[in-house]
């Protein structure tokens, strides 16, 4: 009799274990199903910032850059540290709303989607009204997706990567060929590049060249850089020194 209790209770366990785990894939499989149905947003790469609420600090600058095939999320915690929080991950447009997904694939947040904003919405995918409704508002910025449309020509040209900074104005640009085209509003310069950038490079590199009227010294650190007229939020910050002269400082970035 104790071993036909036991026996049933062993059935009775298997089937409860069966259960769960069926019903666990199954909701992976929905939200699997559910990231990967979604309208679609024309014009990619769009960019949208702002600066929203925040309990404890005096408030938060905000980033989303929406591309074909995810996003890219930046907070700055003003008062804390100089770095941001970054998150990636996929998103979904259905209907009027939009849903980003980090990359564990659970929802990080929600907006309603307009052509030139995003309004973030609460916990209970409400849309935020009172005192704080337009501190929830983040706008497009029209000059960033200028910018970044007219980085993807340079990548189709065979630009690999490219720098510049601001008075003095300088520009740098690194081909697929390995050359170097240093150029200000005075002058264009050519050199060989001494070494093939690999992908261990897109963290830090510095390297020196020959132009045809001075030694060019370049140091690039991975380190988010906005720049100074634009705006525009680049990956990398970048130093240029002309025969070991004063340092100029700008913004750079890989374009493949």
């Amino acid at each position: 009799m104790n071993n036909k209790i036991i026996n049933i209770t062993i059935l009775v366990l298997i089937v409860l274990f069966v259960s769960f785990r069926v019903s666990t894939a199954c909701s992976e499989l929905n939200k699997t199903e559910q990231v990967r149905s979604s309208d679609p947003i024309e014009n990619l790469p769009v960019a949208f910032s702002g600066f929203t609420p925040c309990a404890d600090c005096p408030g938060i600058e905000y980033y989303l850059l929406i591309e074909e095939d995810g996003f890219k999320e930046l907070k700055w915690y003003r008062d804390r540290s100089p770095e941001p929080i970054e998150q990636r991950g996929e998103w979904v447009l259905q209907g009027d709303t939009l849903t980003i997904y980090d990359e564990d694939n659970e929802p990080l947040n929600r907006f309603l989607y307009r052509e030139d904003q995003l309004i973030m919405l609460s916990m209970q995918d409400e849309q935020i009204t009172g005192e704080l409704a337009e501190m929830h508002v983040i706008e497009r910025s029209q000059e960033e997706t200028s910018i970044r449309r007219h980085h993807e020509k340079l990548r189709e040209e065979g630009v690999h990567f490219l720098a510049s900074g601001n008075e003095p104005f300088w520009n740098i640009q690194i081909n697929s060929d390995q050359e170097i085209r240093y150029r200000t509003p005075e002058t264009e310069q050519f050199a060989p590049m001494p070494k093939k950038l690999t992908d261990t490079d897109r963290e830090n590199f510095e390297f020196s060249a020959e132009l045809e009227s001075a030694i060019l010294n370049v140091a690039v650190k991975k380190e988010y850089c906005r720049d100074t007229m634009s705006g525009f939020l680049f990956t990398h910050t970048v130093t240029v020194q002309l025969d070991g002269d004063r340092e100029m400082r700008g913004c750079g970035r890989f374009l493949n």
